[in-house]
């Protein structure tokens, strides 16, 4: 959460901590981070993002669920994600790496338009934090085949940055008021990774209004030309679904 002696702003410096992001995740000892960024004049400078259930190579749908409480002191699980504005994204195992010989720079995968048949797209865990219903209609009309991978925290921020999904979508109920501190560290991480992420309609994520962002709908991540093509999909289902 923001300090409590903070109420963060367009002023100023603002630590931005969610000890535990994927409550319910962590107690059902599913995915869960640990997230930490820095705000500077309303604008994230740096981003953290501790994952200690994440495996460190190739994920697949059951990561997402139940695992046994004791897997994040297995070898290759526990993924540390990082950024600074303006020098990139970084990547390196949570457990047992030292130095700066274990820190790899990331990216995000980005493809061509149209190519969407195998592309990954992530949401929420929980019906109850994104409408799965409506994520499922955006993605049917970009073409999208795979399931979708749902996991809790911003575990998905990560797994975008590194290239392992190219969609993450997040559409909460109408009254829902998103926090800062569950967007902030896995925002910047992202962007540095060469992604982007907005709300519904194109509007870059701005921390500067305090304790909550003010968003058309929902939050979409993407790489550039599948986030151009996911608004798109996004703004079509929505007018789809206005009509009936």
């Amino acid at each position: 959460q923001v300090e409590l002696a903070s109420e963060g702003g367009p002023r100023g410096r603002h630590w931005v901590l969610d000890p535990i992001d994927g409550t319910r995740g962590f107690v059902g000892m599913r995915q869960y981070a640990v997230c930490l960024g820095m705000l500077q004049d309303g604008q994230v400078e740096l981003g953290v993002l501790g994952c200690p259930n994440l495996p460190q190579g190739e994920v697949k749908d059951e990561d997402g669920g139940a695992g046994p409480p004791s897997r994040g002191n297995q070898e290759g699980i526990g993924c540390l994600f990082l950024a600074h504005k303006g020098a990139g994204a970084y990547k390196a195992a949570l457990y047992g790496a030292r130095g700066i010989d274990g820190v790899q720079r990331i990216g995000v995968h980005d493809f061509a338009e149209g190519g969407f048949a195998n592309a990954r797209f992530m949401e929420s865990y929980e019906s109850r934090h994104s409408d799965h219903s409506f994520t499922a209609s955006v993605a049917d009309h970009l073409g999208v085949t795979m399931p979708p991978l749902r996991m809790d925290s911003q575990v998905k921020y990560g797994l975008l940055s590194r290239g392992e999904a190219s969609i993450f979508m997040r559409f909460p109920p109408p009254t829902y008021r998103e926090k800062i501190w569950d967007h902030c560290a896995g925002f910047v991480i992202v962007e540095e990774a060469g992604g982007r992420v907005t709300d519904a309609s194109g509007k870059r994520l701005d921390f500067s209004k305090g304790r909550y962002l003010e968003l058309d709908r929902g939050i979409v991540a993407a790489p550039p030309t599948v986030h151009t093509a996911l608004l798109s999909a996004v703004a079509a289902v929505q007018k789809a679904q206005a009509a009936l």
